[in-house]
């Protein structure tokens, strides 16, 4: 279910939640745990996207899944970009991206991965 708060020509952001189902594979676990996880999921996120002039758009996207232990508990994907339009035809765009994950599952050789992945993304278009 979701709702839009704004929607007008400059300005979109809408909120939306309900139930899911997630299946996680694991490319390695450790001796006697299963290689893959199940479960009954909560979500909720919100999207925002803004004209700040014509030829640049902020954007921002939230994500959060509630899910069991074994999967997790819940993980977090947050990104937000500014996108420039150069000419007609070339974009650029910088985008900050934030990925979390609350309880890991440890691999093969019980190290634990880092919950948080962080990623800082340039991009050019070409649009044809």
């Amino acid at each position: 279910m979701g709702y839009h708060i704004i929607d007008t020509s400059k300005t979109e952001w809408g909120v939306s939640g309900g139930l899911a189902y997630q299946t996680t594979r694991f490319e390695s676990v450790e001796p006697g745990r299963d290689s893959s996880e199940s479960t009954p999921a909560f979500v909720a996120g919100t999207r925002f996207n803004r004209e700040l002039t014509k030829t640049v758009d902020f954007v921002f996207r939230y994500d959060l899944q509630i899910i069991n232990e074994e999967s997790g508990t819940y993980t977090h994907h947050l990104v937000a970009a500014l996108e420039t339009e150069l000419t007609g035809w070339l974009d650029f765009d910088v985008t900050f991206v934030w990925d979390r994950i609350e309880d890991p599952t440890p691999g093969a050789d019980g190290t634990v991965p880092k919950q948080d992945d962080i990623y800082l993304i340039f991009g050019l278009g070409i649009e044809f």
